[in-house]
């Protein structure tokens, strides 16, 4: 593995097997301890992830975001809620519940749960750094789907469960703003459907290994983005 490999691989996914291997021969140099660091903030979010929030803090502030929800300042107020909601779990400790490994009661569930997920990580909004499409099409297999056309750019991918599904986190820097994808694995059970659950706008598109839930401050670029999903993991548009 050479340095650039290394790096594209630690942004992608500091939990990888193959940055232990690198790590424990320290190659390329200094691999060993660039993974520790990367290891350490991870199980530092993580913990700081796990901890119930106050009752009505994610209400309070989509509703402070909603006052700056202008048509020239959408944009910046959709980066602005989920920069307050970062910052208020790693500073103060609290974080948006973790989603339970069980079957949800119905679709609605499914949908609040793929929100929630949303609030986890909403710094990851900002990421403007594109992934490479070798890496994007090896999260899919992972998840047991072959890539056939690319999916188009990707900034932000990592594996993570949504209840009881093994899913795929995506981020996509879209005309609009930012949209947040969900791939869930063997999710089969639910139908097409727009929804909007506190202040997120969402859509849940069925596919025939699993379902995408697309996530948004607006729809309007769920279209071209459904789009090229379908193409790309079903074949069909």
């Amino acid at each position: 593995m050479n340095s650039v490999e290394f790096n594209e691989l630690l942004n992608f996914n500091p939990l990888d097997p193959r940055l232990q291997q690198a790590a424990a021969r320290d190659l390329p140099p200094g691999a060993e301890l660039e993974v520790k660091r990367a290891l350490a903030f991870e199980r530092k979010l993580r913990s700081a992830l796990e901890v119930e929030p106050p009752a009505g803090l994610a209400d309070e502030i989509l509703a402070k975001s909603a006052q700056l929800a202008s048509p020239v300042r959408s944009r910046r107020a959709w980066m602005a809620m989920a920069a307050s909601v970062s910052l208020g779990a790693l500073a103060t400790g609290w974080g948006i519940r973790r989603e339970q490994a069980s079957a949800f009661a119905g679709q609605s569930e499914l949908q609040l749960a793929c929100v929630d997920h949303l609030t986890h990580e909403p710094f990851l909004l900002a990421r403007q750094t594109e992934v490479p499409d070798a890496l994007v099409r090896r999260a899919f297999q992972e998840r047991g789907v072959v890539l056939g056309d690319s999916v188009g750019p990707v900034h932000y991918s990592y594996p993570c469960p949504v209840g009881p599904y093994r899913a795929l986190h995506l981020v996509v820097q879209a005309q609009h703003g930012p949209v947040t994808l969900l791939y869930l694995q063997n999710a089969l059970d639910y139908d097409a459907r727009g929804f909007r659950e506190r202040g997120v706008q969402g859509r849940l598109v069925p596919l025939r290994q699993g379902s995408l839930v697309m996530m948004a401050q607006t729809d309007m670029d769920f279209d071209p983005i459904e789009m090229r999903y379908r193409k790309a993991i079903d074949g069909t548009v």
